[in-house]
């Protein structure tokens, strides 16, 4: 992979989770969540992120069920990273994060991470993780 700076988004309606990752030197970083308004992203914060950043490839988290189907959440994330795509001219990738938020649950309860606050950027940098080790 030539990728070097990864952005990942942990979508939602209410929140977007969002970690940065370098496979150079193999770091993850949480960076924040920022809030999204009936599901409409605030585009300016990411725009400023991606802008102080630079990412070569963005990751968006793609919640498929248990069983393999697609939520009404899967395609409002396809629907997102379609979206950043457009906006930034930027390649990207989804995920499959079936199980990223109730990984992140964990980490935050057993205080591996030491806070309960950002699951969602937590589960981001799951995503990042999740990418890289495939």
């Amino acid at each position: 992979m030539n990728k070097k700076i990864i952005m990942a988004f942990d979508y939602g309606i209410k929140k977007i989770g969002i970690a940065l990752g370098n496979n150079i030197i193999n770091t993850i970083t949480i960076l924040k969540t920022i809030s999204s308004i009936n599901g409409k992203p605030n585009w300016d914060k990411i725009s400023k992120l991606i802008k102080n950043w630079i990412p070569d490839l963005l990751l968006v988290g793609l919640p498929i069920n248990i069983d393999n189907t697609e939520s009404k959440m899967s395609l409002l994330s396809r629907k997102f990273g379609k979206e950043l795509k457009k906006k930034y001219s930027l390649p990207y990738h989804l995920v499959d994060e079936r199980i990223s938020t109730y990984e992140a649950k964990y980490l935050a309860k057993e205080e591996i991470f030491y806070t309960k606050k950002n699951l969602d950027g937590i589960a981001a940098s799951i995503i990042i993780n999740d990418f890289l080790n495939k």
